[in-house]
């Protein structure tokens, strides 16, 4: 819901108040009921971290989009692609920089925005 709503607000002019907004998009992306008045998504208690935390996803979602397409869509079982994979970045556990691992994994530093935006385009 806060992503969501944090998506609506900034991707555009507002036509309608805020509240009306959050509460139309609570009842679309959650199940519980909303408290109208509330103003609840004027505040939140996991504020500290929270951007981080969002950020981090996107940036996630962004490099598996990116391996996906270029080592598993054409064959999702691959032996050789998993073995590239597994020798490229599992094996390092926490010793190696993530960004080294996807430049040494996908041969560049440029990450195409193309393959995550398939996905949310499904």
């Amino acid at each position: 819901f806060q992503s969501m709503l944090d998506n609506h607000l900034h991707s555009g002019p507002r036509t309608k108040p805020t509240s009306i907004t959050a509460e139309e998009i609570h009842k679309q992306y959650t199940n519980l009921p909303y408290v109208s008045g509330s103003q609840q998504f004027a505040g939140y208690s996991h504020f500290v971290g929270y951007a981080a935390a969002y950020y981090s996803y996107l940036y996630s979602s962004l490099h598996s989009s990116n391996i996906w397409k270029n080592l598993f869509r054409s064959d999702p079982l691959s032996r050789e692609m998993g073995e590239l994979y597994r020798t490229k970045v599992l094996v390092h556990g926490g010793a190696k920089e993530p960004k080294d691992m996807l430049i040494d994994l996908l041969g560049t530093d440029q990450m195409s925005y193309a393959p995550l935006l398939e996905e949310f385009e499904k």
